[in-house]
């Protein structure tokens, strides 16, 4: 379970500047974690001596239910996020936007932002279940007002795409992994590209050939076992897989092998652009593709 949220804008103030600071747009579904991840960065970032705000709806718009209650509402929301952005961001302050940010519109907005100021940024998407998410809703007491609003919201999730230059780059984590906090920082503030976690190694990448060659097999191995599974199973049950603990979830509208192709052919293209030393994590991350693609 993902640790409580807290809602508190941090405000630090250093007696040393920096040639550029970065935006960091958290993206994921209600109740996922994103603010307890911004609180693990902001620690990191204090214990450095960086300057930071976090810019947050939690602060901002209270009552979350009338701040998402309709596309009226969300627009209003979202102005509200954006200006305080452009308030906030400089060369003396860190913003990080702990928000849905589930658009990829108003991303594309907040990176235009960072660019005209020359500033660099990244988007950080916490991944987790549509069920635990609607699990911490009830737990935190319902801030979104009822878990069909939360249900609705992550049914308009655009989930960040880093082809695109304002989700590149995207650092995406589980609820299970750390937040490498050191690694992030370093690759913001260096100004090189961000990496994912398992590609923050010293070993030498595998062969473009042998690496894509290896996710193919994984990821059919994993297509077939849910197809296999899906013929016995009902809405709410989970599939393991081989390779992996992470499980397949069973939806209303099980994934048909068009689906399941579909998806592949996502997850190859992305395994393209970010590829890896080892293919030991490639079954956890296919399931969690599956998990969270929009059909």
């Amino acid at each position: 379970m993902a640790a409580p949220l807290h809602h508190t804008t941090h405000h630090f103030f250093r007696c040393c500047s920096f040639v550029a600071m970065p935006l960091v747009i958290m993206c994921g579904f209600p109740c996922s974690g994103k603010s307890a991840r911004v609180d693990q960065l902001v620690s990191y970032l204090e214990s450095e001596g960086r300057t930071c705000s976090v810019v947050s709806d939690h602060v901002l718009c209270p009552d979350l239910a009338v701040a998402y209650a309709n596309s009226q509402a969300e627009k209003k929301t979202r102005g509200i996020l954006k200006s305080e952005v452009e308030r906030l961001l400089s060369q003396e302050v860190c913003v990080i936007v702990d928000s849905l940010n589930y658009i990829k519109g108003f991303r594309y907005e907040l990176y235009c932002i960072a660019r005209s100021l020359k500033t660099a940024h990244c988007v950080v998407q916490t991944l987790m279940s549509k069920e635990s998410c609607a699990a911490n809703h009830t737990e935190h007491g319902l801030p979104y007002g009822s878990n069909d609003m939360v249900e609705a919201l992550m049914m308009r999730f655009e989930p960040p795409n880093p082809h695109q230059r304002w989700d590149n780059p995207t650092y995406s984590v589980t609820e299970e992994e750390p937040l490498p906090s050191a690694e992030l920082v370093e690759a913001l503030y260096s100004g090189n590209k961000m990496v994912r976690p398992h590609e923050a190694t010293q070993s030498q990448p595998m062969s473009s050939t042998n690496f894509l060659y290896q996710v193919d097999k994984i990821t059919q191995t994993v297509i077939a076992e849910v197809v296999r599974q899906q013929q016995r199973a009902v809405v709410g049950d989970k599939i393991s897989v081989p390779g992996t603990n992470a499980l397949v979830e069973v939806r209303k509208n099980k994934h048909t092998m068009t689906d399941l192709r579909r998806i592949k052919q996502a997850f190859m293209n992305y395994c393209k652009a970010h590829p890896s030393t080892t293919t030991n994590d490639t079954a956890g991350l296919f399931v969690n593709f599956i998990n969270n693609i929009k059909k």
